[in-house]
């Protein structure tokens, strides 16, 4: 069974973000525009990260679940307004759900690159397996922008999902091709 390690979000405050003050007043920040334009903090006990930009972006990574991504948006708004910031939380928006998850035994990734290249179930996969460069098998959907890695030990990530149910779907799909190529 799959498990959430980590969901990137974005929201858009109200107004501009003041990078350079927050720089001034937030010691344990990251903020240098001569080599990227975006104020990193990490909120070491809640384990996520904030990058937040002039225009009012703000990028969250690290958390694992949409509730903690809600309540890490929530964190930066009051961090924010910690400083007379005033933040409204406009279109929080999942951008990228990582899963990973292990089938629970050794699989032969020749074997599942051939089913998937039939494409026995018609889900219009693009397998890429290249040994000698990489060891995992990777499958891309044609009509999404979600991606799998395989390797031999049964262990998988899935990526570019934007709902928990996207990644249950991948998930099965994978497990039903490897049923398949017993």
């Amino acid at each position: 069974m799959y498990r959430i390690v980590n969901i990137s979000a974005t929201f858009q405050t109200k107004s501009p973000l003041d990078l350079s003050y927050l720089k001034s007043v937030v010691q344990e920040a990251k903020y240098n525009p001569k080599v990227f334009s975006g104020f990193i903090k990490r909120f070491l006990d809640d384990k996520f990260t904030a990058t937040m930009f002039q225009n009012g972006n703000v990028v969250l990574t690290g958390t694992t679940s949409l509730l903690r991504t809600n309540i890490a948006a929530r964190k930066v708004k009051n961090f924010l307004n910690m400083f007379n910031i005033d933040v409204e939380i406009h279109e929080l928006k999942i951008q990228n759900m990582v899963g990973s998850g292990n089938i629970g035994r050794a699989i032969n990734l020749e074997n599942l690159y051939s089913a998937m290249r039939r494409d026995i179930f018609g889900l219009n996969t693009l397998p890429s397996l290249e040994p000698e460069l990489f060891p995992g098998l990777i499958c891309r959907f044609k009509e999404k922008r979600w991606s799998t890695t395989i390797f031999r030990s049964g262990k998988y990530i899935i990526t570019g999902c934007k709902e928990e149910n996207d990644i249950l779907f991948v998930e099965n799909c994978i497990r039903d091709y490897i049923v398949a190529i017993k």
